[in-house]
């Protein structure tokens, strides 16, 4: 199959965008939903029709680096498969999990004993992957197996000559270096040795060619993390968690880092503080205080935050929480206690993308009186968002979903769109966001309690025989 052949303008038809989950100066990296020829699939999708003019040549090498590994390694269950290959984006499969930074496999024997033959099937395979120092490469699946990410550096060789064998051999040092940071009495003496002898091409890197890589990568692109996070998260996001604590009523803060579709990297600041606090207050001193800094994108005021079992609080769940991918949350979960407080931090996300802008464009339409739109956690999306659309009754949904892509794009449309004749109202008129959270959330059994009149009971019921998000029953 000639994938290059294949119009961007077909993969528009087939993809269907939920998460940014990243962007840097190569690519951005999305999670949604695909068209395959067996159905809509999870996936993941890398573009790079954004990147800079200059960026594009190195952009389209590394992905078809890329693509030419996932070709094998997907169909040796490390990685995942490729699903669609164009010019300038790359569809592969989606596979359930966390990082090995969030999962943290301390004393998991048997994650590292599969990562070891895992690795071992690549190679046999003469692939290398060259990237493996960087723990968010290796994933910690649903299923608690390891698997491979980020194919850009990887390269497919034809024989098993010396640089294969030495690229190979570093491939394994970086595994046994993870080994080491979560599992170091399980090291053999020989692995003890491997780890300490460093390929000869890595010795010269690291004393010559890795100092004019950080010189260009810290100076011109401004990537100061692992995750090409850049200098507002590396040298920023320090400053406004210290300026936030300093507040007289903030006991703790956690500034996180996410990935807007449209725009370039936000931070996002989950305050634990005093019923004093309001964010309105909070946000308005914050920017006096840290001017001429930008202030957070979002600012959450939460009554507590998860913490580890040392009491420090869990970045990882809360930038899961940022980022929309609270399906994943469960999996790094300790128990009910933690759970419920990272589902009452979840629920009042602040990063929902573009809801304000749809509650606008379909308040437009001639025919809708009102809408109400709310996130709910989908282990598929990610986010997902349902919208309760009060409006005549001979509008249809799918002239209102075709209403929405034609004001907003395709991108923006909600994954459930539910045509109401009325919507559950306060007795000043303000929409029951409550009543509605449960519906899109398939916790109906939890409505009954928020009922306050015979009136609203009959209008609830109608809306919950005609719901449509039952995949599900969500907690988080």
């Amino acid at each position: 199959m000639d994938a290059w052949s294949q119009a961007p303008r077909e993969l528009d038809q087939r993809w269907r965008s939920a998460v940014v989950l990243k962007r840097d100066v190569f690519s951005t990296v999305e999670r949604g939903r695909f068209q395959s020829a067996n159905g809509e699939v999870d996936a993941v999708m890398r573009r790079i029709d954004a990147v800079p003019w200059w960026a594009r040549p190195i952009a389209a090498h590394f992905l078809r680096r890329e693509a030419r590994a996932l070709q094998v390694a997907g169909q040796l269950g490390v990685a995942p498969p490729l699903l669609f290959l164009g010019r300038d984006r790359l569809v592969r499969g989606y596979i359930g999990g966390v990082a090995l930074k969030i999962a943290r496999p301390f004393s998991d024997h048997a994650y590292f004993h599969q990562a070891r033959i895992a690795l071992h099937r690549l190679h046999r395979a003469n692939i290398s992957h060259n990237d493996l120092a960087k723990e968010q490469n290796w994933l910690y699946g649903v299923d608690g197996r390891p698997y491979l990410l980020d194919f850009q550096l990887a390269s497919r060789f034809k024989r098993r000559h010396r640089l294969f064998r030495l690229m190979a051999y570093e491939d394994l040092r970086h595994l046994l270096k993870h080994k080491r940071k979560y599992l170091p009495d399980a090291l053999s003496p020989s692995e003890r040795k491997l780890l300490a002898r460093k390929a000869w091409p890595t010795r010269i890197w690291m004393a010559t060619g890795k100092r004019i890589y950080l010189v260009i990568t810290r100076g011109l692109f401004g990537i100061r993390d692992a995750e090409g996070g850049g200098t507002r998260l590396a040298q920023e996001a320090p400053k406004i968690e210290a300026a936030l604590r300093a507040h007289p009523h903030v006991r703790d803060a956690v500034v996180v880092e996410f990935i807007d579709r449209r725009f370039e990297l936000g931070l996002y600041a989950f305050v634990e503080g005093s019923e004093m606090l309001t964010e309105p207050g909070l946000a308005a001193s914050l920017a006096q205080v840290i001017a001429p800094m930008r202030p957070p994108e979002h600012l959450q005021l939460v009554r507590r935050l998860p913490r580890d079992r040392d009491g420090d609080a869990r970045s990882d769940v809360l930038r899961l929480i940022a980022t929309n991918q609270v399906d994943l949350i469960d999996q790094v979960i300790r128990d009910d206690a933690e759970r419920e407080v990272a589902r009452a931090i979840a629920l009042l996300r602040k990063n929902l993308y573009d809801v304000p802008e749809i509650v606008a464009a379909l308040r437009s339409h001639p025919l809708v009186r009102d809408a109400a739109v709310l996130p709910f956690p989908d282990r598929i999306a990610g986010t997902g968002l349902y919208a309760f659309v009060e409006a005549e009754a001979k509008l249809s949904q799918p002239s209102v979903r075709d209403f929405v892509i034609s004001a907003l794009g395709k991108e923006k449309v909600p994954q459930h769109i539910q045509l109401v004749p009325t919507l559950p109202r306060r007795a000043d008129g303000v929409v029951r966001t409550d009543i509605l959270q449960f519906i899109a959330t398939n916790q109906v059994d939890g409505v009954d309690a928020l009922i306050t009149s015979e009136t609203e009971r009959r209008i609830v019921n109608q809306i919950l025989q005609e719901r449509q998000n039952l995949r599900d029953r969500f907690f988080l």
